[in-house]
C-alpha cells in the first residue's frame, strides 16, 4: 500500500511542480498565513490514502469500497457539529441515496452473504486492521 502512495505522490508532485513553475506560483507551500493549513492538508490526506489502500488490501473489496464510501455521511455529521451547518431534507436525502447506490454496487459480504457452495478466499488474519482504517 505505501509503495503505490509513494508512487502516485512523486507523480503528483512533479506534475504539480511542473504546473507551479510554469504559472510561476511564487510559493510553494502557500502564503505564510496560511501555509500550516496546507501543510496539514498535506499530512492528513497522505494518512487518509495510505488508510484507503491498506482497507483495499486487507478486506473484501466490496467491503471495502462500502466502507470507504461513508465518508459523506461523516462529513455532513461533522459540518453539523462545528460549523453547526442546517442538516436538511435534501442532505438526508442526498445522503440515504448516495449509500444505498454505493451499498447495492459493492455489495459487501456483510450485507450480502454470497452462496456457501462457492469457496470463498480466506480471510486476512488482519481484517481487523482494515477495518479500522476505512475509518
Amino acid at each position: 500500500a505505501f509503495q503505490l502512495v509513494l508512487t502516485r505522490a512523486v507523480f503528483q508532485g512533479v506534475m504539480v511542480s511542473g504546473g507551479m513553475c510554469y504559472y510561476k506560483v511564487p510559493s510553494f507551500f502557500g502564503e505564510p498565513d496560511i501555509r500550516w493549513w496546507v501543510v496539514m492538508r498535506g499530512i492528513v490526506g497522505g494518512i487518509g490514502f495510505c488508510c484507503y489502500f491498506v482497507t483495499i488490501q486487507l478486506l473484501p473489496l466490496g467491503d471495502s469500497i462500502a466502507l470507504c464510501t461513508l465518508y459523506p455521511v461523516f462529513t455532513v455529521v461533522i459540518a453539523r457539529v462545528v460549523l453547526k451547518e442546517l442538516f436538511t431534507t435534501v442532505k438526508l436525502v442526498a445522503v440515504l441515496v448516495c449509500m444505498s447506490g454505493a451499498f447495492m454496487i459493492a455489495q459487501p459480504s456483510f450485507l450480502f452473504p454470497k452462496d456457501t457452495h462457492i469457496a470463498a478466499a480466506p480471510a486476512s488474519p488482519y481484517a481487523w486492521v482494515g477495518y479500522i482504517t476505512a475509518f
